[in-house]
């Protein structure tokens, strides 16, 4: 989401421009308020996010400013090898979602499997259509996805992806084998 990044000289703060215009599976508008959001709840222990402790350099965490709507910077503790790598890896959550229940402590319950898939929002190339427990579940095209190709067709180029849940390799090998885990896209 980041259009660019900037590193401070003595390697501790980390200044990044977010790309304008970016929006959710939901179609509404993400900014510099949705990454701050997003590191505090990987920040927060009663969270319990596996991500916190790539974020906490010596026992201490990275702090992180809001410079305007597509500008955020972090400060971290001393330069770590590290840093670049932190905002590459870390999805970023949708605050107008997820803001009210983070903070009413009910966070681990936004999101349960019975969830219907319109509610379930995010950045990526591709939003919830089905889930059928335990079976598959069915991915479209988010119509909001913001990257494009070279002739400025967005992408992506599936309408939709199928993932199928199964219990084992001789399993996936006998579906496979029969044609099963082949499809088309329209």
């Amino acid at each position: 989401m980041a259009k660019s990044w900037k590193m401070s000289p003595d390697g501790r703060t980390f200044t990044l421009k977010l790309r304008k215009g970016i929006r959710f599976s939901d179609g509404h508008p993400f900014d510099a308020d949705d990454v701050v959001f997003s590191f505090t709840l990987y920040l927060d222990e009663a969270v319990g996010a596996p991500q916190r402790d790539l974020l906490l350099i010596d026992g201490k965490t990275a702090h992180d400013h809001q410079g305007g709507s597509i500008h955020v910077r972090f400060s971290l503790p001393r330069p770590y090898a590290a840093a670049e790598r932190l905002f590459d890896s870390f999805a970023i959550l949708p605050r107008h979602i997820l803001e009210k229940p983070y903070r009413e402590g009910k966070f681990v319950q936004t999101w349960p499997l019975n969830t219907p898939p319109t509610e379930v929002v995010g950045l990526g190339p591709f939003r919830v259509k089905q889930y059928w427990p335990g079976q598959r579940i069915l991915l479209e095209r988010n119509p909001y996805y913001w990257k494009a190709d070279r002739e400025n067709h967005r992408l992506p180029y599936l309408d939709e992806l199928v993932f199928l849940f199964v219990g084992s390799e001789d399993a996936q090998v006998m579906r496979f084998e029969a044609g099963e885990t082949t499809s088309s896209t329209g």
